[in-house]
């Protein structure tokens, strides 16, 4: 009988990763970054078992970040966030590019952070985020970390940005997620050596004034 480990669907990550800033963020995927002037970047999460296909077209559309433990999501004043993925022409290497738009509620109105996301060349399930705006110069990177067989749901990993700490994210294309599956993303993140820290702060975000409907646009 096979391990819960071994069940997973990991996706597997290079052995170091680019540092970048971020000025917000949540959303689901993996990453991490570092600080400028570090002479060498950080190992990039260990995974034990890379997935025998991993197609960054099944990001495209609504996701609701049900779970996290991201500050910005956790401390209360930001609600029912959403990210929303677009897909772009593939570059002439067949690397994505993807429109990201992270949706919430603060203080009951809506706000977003807009990006755009492009696919590692070599790491398919790591993606350079940069906020949109020809003057704006803030990045940082993520990685998909996995991706449920029924690519319903999925969890990220987000890298250190500024002041605001790395952290992990469980996203759904529903609004809730069961226990069972909570349970189960617990346990792959507290399985990976350099995702345990995570497990523990993983909270289950309030989705009691998002609308039931997920809209891609």
């Amino acid at each position: 009988m096979k391990s819960t480990a071994e069940s997973f669907n990991f996706v597997s990550t290079p052995s170091s990763i680019r540092w970048g800033k971020l000025p917000y963020l949540g959303v689901l995927m993996v990453s991490l970054a570092s600080a400028a002037g570090c002479a060498a970047d950080p190992p990039a999460p260990d995974v034990v078992t890379a997935p025998k296909n991993f197609d960054a077209s099944s990001l495209e559309g609504a996701w609701y970040i049900v779970a996290s433990d991201l500050p910005e999501w956790t401390g209360g004043e930001k609600k029912s966030p959403m990210v929303h993925f677009k897909l772009h022409d593939a570059d002439g290497d067949g690397t994505l590019k993807m429109e990201n738009k992270v949706t919430f509620l603060e203080g009951g109105k809506p706000g977003e952070h807009l990006g755009d996301d492009t696919q590692d060349a070599v790491t398919r399930t790591n993606f350079t985020w940069r906020s949109s705006g020809a003057l704006s110069t803030s990045s940082a990177n993520w990685y998909v970390v996995y991706m449920s067989p029924e690519k319903t749901w999925a969890v990220s990993y987000y890298d250190k940005r500024g002041d605001q700490p790395a952290g992990v994210s469980v996203i759904s294309r529903t609004v809730t997620i069961s226990d069972a599956v909570l349970a189960e993303a617990r346990t792959l993140i507290n399985g990976q050596a350099a995702l345990a820290v995570h497990a523990d702060g993983l909270k289950v975000i309030d989705h009691a004034d998002t609308p039931k409907t997920a809209v891609v646009d």
